[in-house]
């Protein structure tokens, strides 16, 4: 840990100190994360543990934790926490191979050839992970369980905003997208989404978010944790074997419904022209483009409006899919494209579902409890997988709280409530911060290996109403958009 000159002057301390000193092996001590508190603020950390164990006539009868952010535990910056058991519910399948770079380029080369994925590194660090996740059985079922009973209390509750648009809409912070909102084709809840999802410190599944515009990850799942199982011959169960025909399945589902307002035949998929979305929407098209339609790809800014109908390069289209938020539309000032696909040209993931993309939506689903509007086992489901949010800080009963923007992704605004002094300028609610379990990690980048204490984040892909996929990212305390991707897969039952 020491440079040559740091290293030099220690020995030189050693030999010119008249006490007498021991050598030790180095131990290379495990880092976890730890909360300590300043002044009623709740501090997430990561630090090294001391264990002390307390003996009584040859028996231990005790345990003390001093917490400290170095290697050695001095008085002056040490903390006590309690101890507490858990069990373990993620285990990591390591690559052990010795020709890891090899391999890697392998997986990467056929990402590209296969499903046209450029994202392998973010800057310098390698993006997809070889090592893998793999889920108990039995945590996967309590996950994808919870998942659909979400989303029927999700739907009720939407259903309710939609039916009062014009009372929500300030609160939820989506003035302007009214009209287009509740101008609903079709009875499924979204067309694709995804929910994430952590396992806290007491190994409780918790809901954290909601995105059910444009979920991103899609490559990974569908594609890239298939091509990992098949080059290091992972012999657990893949959960998301099934996701490209369910999504299938309910596009084609919605444009059904579609076509009882109007013929449906001309479809774009429509994306903008960021690497990413562009790799996520050339898989949806990959996906349905065999579908009884005439369906194309295309940049959503070469949409032209005419007489409240989309064109794509002079084609008039009666559905899209847009890998674009309808926020951005108005933020952009193109609402002459959602005055059209209010009217005219439907959107496959329905507008809709911007109800549950804001995160108000949260805090409104615990005022709803609160209110009495969902039935009693609807309640116990809220209670035990949501994480607290409200749009009053008091309410959460802590300060151990996250500050969340309304309509921001990839944890863009995000903030901790030791962090912030005065409001934020921007729409945001309160969310109870969740002591995620971390995993001790190896990060590799162009020069060199590094081993982090990483926080999964695992999404449950949403299509319809029902559970169709695992995508998990593994970041820092807030997950951006610098993050590692590692495949997940499922150990069943023996």
């Amino acid at each position: 840990m020491h440079s040559e000159e740091e290293w030099k002057k220690s020995v030189e301390y050693v030999l010119e100190n008249p006490d007498d000193f021991i050598l030790q092996i180095f131990c290379a001590i495990h880092k976890d994360a730890v909360t300590t508190i300043s002044e009623n603020r709740f501090i997430p950390k990561e630090a090294f543990g001391n264990f002390g164990v307390y003996l009584i006539n040859g028996k231990v009868e005790g345990f003390c934790t001093r917490w400290n952010e170095s290697y050695l535990t001095c008085d002056e910056s040490t903390w006590i926490t309690p101890v507490g058991l858990s069990d373990k519910h993620i285990d990591i399948l390591h690559f052990t191979g010795n020709n890891r770079k090899k391999v890697w380029d392998k997986v990467n080369d056929r990402a590209m050839m296969e499903y046209d994925f450029t994202g392998s590194y973010f800057r310098d660090k390698e993006y997809i992970s070889l090592d893998s996740l793999i889920l108990d059985k039995n945590k996967f079922d309590e996950l994808k369980n919870a998942a659909n009973s979400i989303c029927s209390i999700f739907k009720k509750a939407q259903n309710l905003v939609l039916e009062n648009i014009n009372t929500f809409s300030d609160v939820l912070g989506i003035n302007g997208l009214e009209n287009i909102a509740k101008a609903k084709y079709t009875d499924s809840f979204l067309f694709l989404g995804r929910i994430d999802w952590c396992i806290n410190n007491k190994g409780q599944w918790k809901l954290l978010e909601i995105n059910s515009e444009t979920p991103a990850g899609l490559v990974e799942s569908i594609g890239i944790s298939k091509i990992i199982q098949q080059e290091l011959n992972i012999p657990y169960k893949n959960p998301n074997e099934n996701m490209a025909s369910m999504i299938k399945k309910e596009f084609f589902k919605i444009l059904k419904d579609y076509s009882k307002k109007h013929p449906i035949n001309n479809i774009s998929i429509l994306s903008g022209t960021y690497y990413e979305d562009w790799y996520n929407t050339s898989i949806i098209y990959n996906i349905v483009k065999d579908l009884p339609y005439n369906i194309s790809m295309g940049n959503i800014y070469d949409v032209k409006v005419n007489n409240n109908n989309l064109y794509l390069y002079d084609n008039p289209l009666d559905t899209v899919f847009r890998y674009y938020p309808l926020d951005w539309f108005i933020h952009e000032g193109k609402t002459d494209i959602l005055k059209a696909m209010e009217k005219n040209t439907l959107s496959v993931n329905p507008p809709h579902t911007i109800v549950t993309q804001t995160k108000a939506f949260l805090a409104l689903i615990f005022e709803l409890k609160q209110q009495g509007f969902f039935s009693k086992d609807e309640n116990l489901i809220i209670e035990k997988y949501i994480s607290e949010t409200s749009f009053d800080a008091e309410k959460l009963n802590t300060t151990d709280i996250c500050i969340k923007p309304l309509l921001e992704r990839e944890g863009t605004g995000v903030l901790f409530g030791y962090e912030v002094f005065k409001e934020p300028e921007y729409n945001f609610i309160f969310q109870k911060r969740e002591h995620i379990a971390p995993l001790d990690y190896d990060v590799y980048s162009t020069l060199h290996k590094e081993k982090k204490l990483l926080y999964p984040i695992i999404g449950t892909y949403i299509t319809g109403d029902k559970f169709c996929g695992l995508y998990t990212r593994l970041g820092n305390l807030v997950t951006t958009n610098s993050c590692v991707y590692s495949p997940i897969f499922i150990k069943e039952d023996i």
